[in-house]
């Protein structure tokens, strides 16, 4: 049985719904390492595998909250599971996007954008600049970073922040914020999918 933490499962789950600062840092500590070790034994890069370890913690998270989460086995095991299955889903929705790009890139290879296409994209830039700025300066300032391609410890040290699992969920946080506003905006939310 997979036991990588120190604390029994509901210990864990409390934490978790309390959002406690402490249990947090211990499964960062202890329990994220070697769901990490898998992952990238599977051929993923590190951001990947840390991406997924957050999106499964928030896919755990979001089962505690909503009183779906029915633990047969550790906390450490059931969260791995968790993240097995994210990393599964995204290598099938890799694998497909690469065979669509695959195919469209040889039916498509001589094919330019018309100038009707041009301007959309460049209205929806334009729009999505402007929503940009709805988001506070904090949120901007990680998202900036990110798109330029900054690893998650370099957007640790140049924002001030505690430790590289609180920057990834700003980012996560902040990625959301964006694609509600987008959502919700009246011009956007039928063209643009984020």
């Amino acid at each position: 049985m997979t036991t990588w933490g120190q604390h029994d499962n509901q210990t864990y789950l409390d934490g978790i719904r309390q959002q406690d600062d402490a249990i947090l840092e211990e499964i960062y500590a202890n329990i994220q390492p070697p769901i990490i070790t898998y992952l990238l034994k599977k051929n993923v890069s590190q951001e990947e595998a840390e991406d997924i370890f957050q999106d499964g913690l928030i896919t755990v998270y979001n089962q505690i909250l909503s009183n779906q989460l029915n633990l047969s086995s550790t906390f450490s095991a059931y969260l791995l599971g968790v993240c097995k299955r994210l990393h599964l889903k995204l290598y099938h929705k890799n694998k497909l996007k690469e065979r669509v790009t695959n195919e469209a890139s040889e039916v498509y290879e001589d094919d330019v954008m018309l100038p009707d296409e041009i301007l959309e994209e460049m209205v929806i830039k334009n729009r999505i600049q402007k929503l940009f700025l709805q988001l506070d300066k904090s949120c901007q300032q990680v998202m900036d970073l990110f798109w330029q391609g900054k690893e998650h410890k370099e957007i640790q040290k140049i924002m001030g922040f505690g430790s590289e699992g609180y920057t990834r969920k700003k980012k996560h946080k902040c990625q959301k914020k964006l694609e509600a506003i987008i959502k919700n905006d009246p011009i956007l939310k039928d063209i643009y999918k984020p």
